[in-house]
């Protein structure tokens, strides 16, 4: 789980590099007719969008990220506990990253704008259901599992945070607070630290999970072999 967010952070960093680093250095020059240019949201990898310019790298490593992304939500209840309902809940909301990811690579494998079936479908479930799909994992799990504490809460706030209108109004204006007419330089590297955030916090999380468990059925065969001796 928590391998498949770095995996996905790693490679949004990457499509973002080869966007922005030629043209638009950190720390360089941002005013040059080259970077201006490339604001423009004709190349933005994802979603895809007409009119497309977008180099095929930036739609195949982009795209990746956000399946990566979708992979990850659906593993989300092995590392929080989660009731019946949250789970199909979170398997719903992963197929809007799914297809919107899936769409960017077709378009970067074939070097050109694919019009995909309820493509714009799958952009609405990513923009609004997904977080609130997310925050309903803040409820408490079942009695006989552990409720989770502020891990899960970090947790679950970062991948929230990862989501497009978060990063659109809160992320990406406090990381990068250039105002652009279109994609600000560099914003969708937003998405990085909160993918990240979420790793560090669900690795803990698993590791203790795995521990409780050990540690429950090394008891339970304790008891089991008391009552058998006696």
């Amino acid at each position: 789980m928590a391998a498949t967010l770095v995996a996905s952070a790693a490679l949004a960093l990457l499509a973002a590099w080869l966007r922005w680093a030629s043209v638009c250095p950190i720390g360089g020059d941002w005013s040059g007719t080259a970077c201006q240019r490339r604001q423009d949201h004709r190349f933005d990898a994802v979603p895809v969008t007409t009119p497309w310019d977008v180099e095929p790298s930036w739609a195949l490593l982009g795209g990746a990220a956000w399946v990566l992304l979708a992979v990850a939500v659906v593993l989300l209840p092995t590392a929080l506990p989660a009731r019946r309902w949250q789970r199909v809940s979170l398997a719903v909301a992963a197929l809007g990253p799914l297809v919107m990811g899936a769409t960017a690579v077709l378009a970067g494998a074939l070097d050109r704008y694919v019009e995909v079936p309820l493509h714009a479908v799958a952009v609405y479930l990513t923009v609004l259901t997904l977080p609130l799909t997310l925050l309903l994992m803040l409820a408490r799990p079942t009695a006989d599992q552990a409720p989770g504490g502020p891990r899960r809460g970090l947790a679950i706030l970062a991948l929230v945070l990862a989501t497009p209108l978060p990063q659109v109004l809160v992320v990406a204006p406090l990381l990068v607070p250039y105002r652009s007419y279109d994609t600000a330089q560099w914003s969708d590297v937003a998405l990085v630290p909160c993918l990240l955030l979420a790793a560090v916090a669900l690795r803990p999380w698993t590791l203790w999970t795995q521990r409780s468990l050990a540690n429950q059925q090394r008891a339970h065969g304790l008891s089991l072999y008391r009552s058998t001796a006696r």
